[in-house]
């Protein structure tokens, strides 16, 4: 029998069925050290993210605090039901052209008794909106989102 991880819950096959198609698009766990992996590098956290790490061309940023453009990022969202939460690239509190916008995607969850697992997540709609959103992440350019930040309209709120 699989393990329910606990938490939030959610069956560990769902989490690592999220990992696996993530993955395989060229998403990397957020932080890996602070959610943690297993042997085989999956994830051992229900509230694992991932991010897409071409985003913004691939470039790699330091980290700092409200400064740093978010990447698309992805994870399980646990308020009002389990569900798949994308947020799109972009700055916090960003202007028109630059905002993070959030898409929850309902999932459905249901233990097979006859089968004696968990059903397999169906990842139609979420490959949907990230074959639409990926390709925007790529394009973007952090440079102009962070003098934007500084400089332009997405600061306006700092």
């Amino acid at each position: 029998m699989e393990r329910v991880l606990h938490g939030p819950s959610i069956a560990e096959a769902h989490l690592h069925g999220l990992h696996d198609y993530l993955t395989g698009r060229g998403w990397v766990i957020t932080m890996p050290d602070y959610y943690g992996t297993d042997e085989d590098g999956r994830p051992t956290d229900p509230e694992t993210r991932w991010r897409y790490a071409a985003s913004y061309g691939g470039v790699v940023m330091n980290s700092v605090e409200d400064s740093t453009p978010c990447s698309l990022a992805c994870g399980f969202g646990f308020e009002g039901g389990l569900s798949v939460d994308v947020s799109t690239a972009g700055n916090w509190r960003g202007c028109e052209a630059h905002p993070v916008a959030e898409h929850s995607l309902p999932v459905e969850e249901h233990y097979d008794e006859a089968a004696d697992r968990w059903n397999d997540l169906d990842f139609t709609e979420l490959g949907a909106l990230l074959d639409r959103l990926e390709p925007a992440a790529r394009a973007l350019d952090a440079r102009e989102l962070i003098e934007c930040l500084f400089f332009g309209p997405c600061g306006r709120d700092l």
